[in-house]
């Protein structure tokens, strides 16, 4: 029988192996053109990609001890330089955020409870590595107050600050370890 172009000889049983010679193989491409196009003709490529987005957090020392000043009743003290505040934002956007800070009441054994109002926090000078950062102090506590605020920028960021932090020791309150709860919030808009 001859073999004559154009023409179908037949389906070939299951499990044989069929060979075609088709002429001269043409270099490979990465990514092949549709179907009767020349070898001359560009050939377009789908790139696709996806960009992640992270979190908003941040990190703040477990625990500060401030100092007391007698004649000023006062307890004071900043936050360990090496263990600073710090915000992270990871989303990858044009994104704002904002910290606010609030205390519980200072408490010690056999002595009336300090309250928040009595006790005051500056945040300094905060600084970041993208963006526009804005800070202020918060005089009395009993509420959430914001001492931070990253206006909108370009992607991520990292913002840090020292606090100080201030409480007023009212005359009623005597000789004690005081103990109190200073809570750092951080929110995205």
């Amino acid at each position: 029988m001859r073999f004559k172009p154009g023409r179908c000889l037949g389906v070939p049983a299951a499990g044989a192996t069929v060979v075609a010679l088709l002429g001269p193989v043409p270099a490979a491409r990465a990514v092949p053109c549709p179907s009767g196009q020349p070898p001359s003709t560009p050939c377009d490529t789908v790139v696709t990609f996806e960009v992640s987005s992270g979190a908003l957090g941040m990190t703040a020392p477990s625990n500060v001890t401030l100092a007391y000043n007698a004649p000023a009743r006062q307890a004071s003290g900043s936050w360990p330089a090496g263990d600073p505040v710090t915000v992270i934002d990871n989303r990858n956007g044009n994104l704002a955020w904002t910290c606010t800070v609030v205390s519980t009441p200072f408490t010690a054994t056999g002595q009336p409870n300090i309250p928040p109002s009595q006790a005051s926090y500056s945040p300094g000078t905060a600084s970041t590595n993208n963006g526009t950062v804005t800070s202020r102090d918060a005089n009395g506590m009993a509420t959430p107050t914001e001492v931070v605020e990253h206006d909108p920028g370009t992607g991520s960021s990292a913002t840090t600050w020292v606090p100080t932090m201030t409480v007023d020791v009212p005359l009623q309150n005597g000789a004690a370890t005081y103990t109190g709860t200073v809570t750092h919030s951080v929110t995205g808009g």
